[in-house]
């Protein structure tokens, strides 16, 4: 079923109805009942005479209040409005659920389930009920589709749920996005929920190829696909404040998020937790992304490499502030993996109680890492309990390392290091020791430390 739009009347006047009258003009005598908001109701009989959608017998509106003056009102629970002049009440056509195209304006849906498919030709904006608005996809459609490159669209207030992903990604290799779809548009989500939606493909909540993604507020959770079981974008951009990735799971990369193909993007005050897949448990970058964590939350996701993150190549990552806690890799990184040729800056972030067989926090080979002001506290591995380093170009500044364990380099194993320069940072009960060649040789530093190492060893 297809949507379309037709502009409507106001009310019609019945001269044979005493309440009713045909001049709306207003008397401002103070003596006789008037019409102060033109919609053809005196002022005596219309409880409301300052706005014309309330009157006597007006349909019922999404907007919060009372419209057809009767007493008995309770709500607006399983309303829905197209926000027009004079707006138009949608609920019985959009309560028989279906597909609808919907282009410029606004439809707000109040309190229930609603089994749509919506398609985006236009600019269109949504505003859900505080999250009591449901849109479904059954566990049979995505909900929400753009289908016009160029198009906008704009949600509010609303839960998605119990999507499946139905359309082909652009190149037809797989399906995506499990709540929505979106290929060359933007979208901008304000405190919105995806929940238990799932993709066979890419992006369990979501698949977004070429869009500009906002997000503030809202939760992405308990979605599952075998890419990005959270989300999976392609190019474009992310701007994120605010936003929870909880309990997503992927079969291979990216349990909350996968960024693919030169995504940029800011992520401020966000949390990951929870999260699982076979590579980056919360996050998995591949192919030349460049994304700033700030004051971001990583705890409690797991992969078998990179529970937190995990970077393929050309990738440039930067964490301001924030923490990486409780990450467990079955494999390497437990907050962090590479995969060569990337770019690690990290300024005022706690990197604490990670795990894995190697490079407790991170994992890090042939790349360039930057630490400042830093603490790495008790991680644990086999080799490297707070970080492996293999041909690897390191520094690391004003930072802590303490009470991280290991089989072999408590704090740091390094490999075939470019460098390693270490300048006014404090170690501390790392066991057995500091740092570890992969040939033996071993170092402990101590407090404020000032040493340069490389592939031979350390000043």
């Amino acid at each position: 079923m297809t949507l379309f739009l037709i502009a409507c009347t106001g009310p019609q006047l019945d001269d044979s109805d005493p309440g009713v009258v045909d001049d709306t003009s207003v008397d401002d005598s103070g003596d006789d009942p008037v019409d102060a908001d033109g919609d053809g109701f005196l002022d005596d009989i219309d409880c409301n005479d300052d706005d014309d959608n309330v009157y006597p017998g007006a349909p019922g509106l999404c907007d919060g209040q009372q419209n057809d003056c009767e007493v008995d009102w309770v709500g607006d629970a399983g309303l829905a409005t197209w926000m027009d002049e004079p707006p138009v009440d949608m609920s019985a056509e959009l309560a028989a659920g279906g597909t609808f195209t919907m282009g410029d304006g606004t439809l707000r849906l109040c309190e229930g389930t609603w089994l749509l498919e919506i398609h985006v030709s236009g600019d269109l904006t949504i505003e859900g009920a505080e999250a009591d608005a449901v849109l479904s996809g059954e566990g049979s459609w995505t909900p929400l589709q753009i289908v016009e490159q160029g198009a906008s669209l704009t949600v509010s207030e609303l839960t998605v749920e119990g999507g499946l992903a139905s359309l082909l990604v652009p190149d037809g290799s797989e399906l995506g996005g499990g709540a929505l779809y979106c290929h060359g548009a933007s979208v901008t989500l304000d405190e919105v929920v995806f929940a238990d939606n799932i993709s066979a493909g890419m992006g369990g909540a979501a698949f977004a190829q070429d869009c500009e993604i906002q997000i503030s507020g809202g939760r992405v959770q308990q979605n599952e696909a075998v890419d990005g079981g959270g989300m999976f974008l392609v190019g474009g951009s992310l701007e994120m404040v605010d936003a929870w990735f909880e309990s997503n799971i992927a079969t291979e990369t990216g349990g909350a998020l996968v960024a693919y193909d030169g995504v940029t993007g800011v992520l401020d005050d966000s949390h990951f937790s929870l999260n699982t897949a076979e590579i980056g448990g919360g996050v998995a970058l591949f192919e030349d992304n460049v994304l700033d964590f700030v004051n971001a939350y990583f705890a409690s996701n797991a992969a078998d490499y990179g529970a937190a993150v995990a970077m393929g190549s050309g990738e440039v990552v930067t964490f301001d502030g924030g923490k990486v806690k409780k990450n467990e890799a079955t494999e390497a990184g437990g907050a962090v993996y590479s995969g060569g040729g990337n770019t690690l800056t990290a300024t005022g972030t706690e990197i604490s109680e990670n795990s894995a067989i190697t490079g407790g926090a991170l994992y890090m080979d042939a790349d360039t890492v930057t630490l400042y002001d830093v603490v790495m506290d008790e991680n644990k591995a086999d080799k490297g309990g707070a970080a492996y380093l293999e041909g690897t170009e390191a520094t690391l500044e004003a930072s802590l390392v303490r009470t991280n364990i290991a089989v072999e380099g408590g704090a740091f194993y390094v490999k075939k290091l470019v460098s390693l320069e270490i300048v006014s940072t404090d170690f501390s009960a790392n066991d057995p020791d500091d740092l570890q060649y992969s040939g033996g040789d071993s170092y402990s530093f101590g407090l404020a430390a000032e040493t340069s190492c490389d592939n031979s060893g350390c000043d």
